[in-house]
């Protein structure tokens, strides 16, 4: 259940983001350096992201995402999802 609204909260996050800059999700994607595929089953709850997309959201972003960057790793630790 935590995993699931850290998902959303990530998910929100990127869209408020996306919304106040007024880009598409395809301009987000280009700028965060990702696939817009990526971005949308992200959004949509298809997928979940990785720790390096968290990072780079962060690092070009700024948004807060360090509260949740755990739930991107699994348990066993080896980065895998």
């Amino acid at each position: 259940m935590d995993e699931i609204k850290n998902e959303l909260k990530i998910s929100n996050a990127i869209q408020e983001w996306i919304k106040i800059k007024e880009w598409t999700k395809r301009q987000f994607a280009e700028y965060i350096g990702v696939d817009e595929s990526y971005i949308s089953q992200i959004l949509l709850g298809g997928k979940r992201p990785s720790f390096d997309f968290l990072e780079k959201v962060y690092s070009k972003t700024g948004l807060d995402v360090g509260d949740i960057c755990s739930f991107a790793v699994p348990k066993n630790g080896n980065g895998k999802n």
